[in-house]
């Protein structure tokens, strides 16, 4: 087991890599640089052996503003996939993504776009969420949070998806909120 995380890059750097860490071997890992990409603020999610890199924001060479992309980096051979993976339906950045049963979960983060040279409009934050199913590389939306919030934290728990805290509507959230997949056909 690897608790992953990724360090975006940025207009200096211009590279997204991936990093972690194996409690059995109590050693740090880093794996292949994605380089030409100015990404910052990626979220990330494990599936098997794929850790998918999604939302964010791009930065110079990429489209300037808040992401829909979607890459990911097969964790046994180190390679990066950038191509041929869907896209979420919503830009999302400053996001949470956790995994339940096999799917990816893309869950609240903000706008950001209109960008004319270092500035951009920062929009509000977003209630919606929406579910990634890597068997069918298709993205479908789900029950909104009762809460728009960005900067948060995700927790898959007996089975449900809770969101923690967070910033919305210009305030520090200390609110909860619970979501519980429908059950498989």
């Amino acid at each position: 087991e690897i608790i992953v995380g990724i360090i975006g890059g940025s207009s200096i750097t211009r590279e997204v890599t991936p990093t972690g860490y194996a409690p059995a071997t109590n050693q740090w890992l880093t794996a292949a640089s994605l380089t030409g990409n100015e990404w910052l603020r990626p979220s990330v999610a494990v599936v098997g052996d794929l850790m998918y890199v999604l939302g964010g924001f791009g930065d110079v060479s990429s489209p300037r503003g808040a992401q829909a992309r979607v890459m990911t980096l097969n964790l046994i051979n180190d390679v990066w996939t950038t191509t041929g993976i869907a896209n979420m339906g919503t830009k999302r950045d400053n996001m949470s993504a956790i995994v339940l049963n096999g799917k990816i979960y893309a869950l609240g983060g903000n706008p950001v776009g209109n960008c004319a040279g270092v500035n951009c409009v920062v929009g509000a934050e977003y209630r919606s969420a929406e579910v990634y199913d890597p068997a069918t590389n298709t993205w479908a939306p789900i029950a909104s949070m009762f809460t728009a919030r960005k900067n948060f934290d995700s927790v898959v728990l007996n089975g449900q998806i809770y969101v923690i805290g967070g910033r919305g509507g210009g305030q520090y959230l200390g609110a909860m909120e619970r979501y519980t997949p429908p059950a498989a056909p």
